[in-house]
């Protein structure tokens, strides 16, 4: 499967935040505590020997001094190839930057790798920079979409406890009560007819 490419997306993405000074809007703040910096309708752009690596925009971000936390509100990225044609993009409702190499992803997250030609969706999203994990919100449902690029896509709904993507051992592990629906477009079918495959009540399982 082509999941190592979410990990590798967001390891990326979280290098290029934290090495940006990014910063990340929180839905819940203390009406005590005030921001350290406040930024509205950001673009950063950054660029290695003239060519531009990453987009990134928010609509409003802020960093905290207190717990040295980076917070942002509707955030779309985008990483480029060597040529500068878009290789991933993304958004997200929210975002959070953790000093322990944390970045979580929250509001609705959406992913796509044209290079490898998958599309990702979930509700919230969780990296662990340090340990290379991706980790999903405890019983969320993830949509992991292939073949975006030449039309004829298969669809996989996973629903369970938690689901982990491991960057160092390349398996996605499924805990819990595992649910989804495949769907499949396959090319020798007719027009508009798809297949499709049901499982549930499965134990946990890991898939490399």
């Amino acid at each position: 499967m082509k999941h190592r490419f979410f990990i590798r997306f967001l390891l990326s993405l979280c290098i290029f935040f934290f090495c940006s000074c990014s910063l990340i809007y929180r839905t819940e703040l203390s009406e005590e505590e005030e921001s350290e910096l406040s930024l509205y309708d950001l673009v950063m752009t950054k660029v290695n020997d003239g060519k531009k690596e990453s987009l990134i925009k928010a609509k409003q971000m802020e960093q905290y001094r207190k717990d040295e936390h980076m917070y942002a509100k509707d955030v779309s990225f985008i990483l480029y190839d060597k040529n500068e044609a878009i290789e991933t993009e993304g958004s997200a409702g929210f975002m959070k930057s953790e000093k322990n190499e944390l970045l979580v992803f929250s509001g609705g997250v959406s992913l796509t790798s044209y290079k490898e030609d998958v599309y990702i969706e979930a509700e919230n999203l969780r990296v662990d920079t340090e340990r290379e994990q991706l980790t999903s919100a405890e019983d969320d449902t993830i949509l992991i979409e292939y073949g975006i690029n030449e039309g004829k896509n298969t669809k996989l709904f996973i629903h369970a406890q938690t689901i982990a993507a491991s960057g160092v051992s390349n398996t996605i592990r499924i805990s819990g009560k595992v649910s989804g629906l495949i769907i499949v477009d396959d090319e020798n079918r007719e027009s508009n007819q798809l297949e499709t495959v049901d499982f549930k009540d499965a134990n946990e399982r890991g898939i490399e």
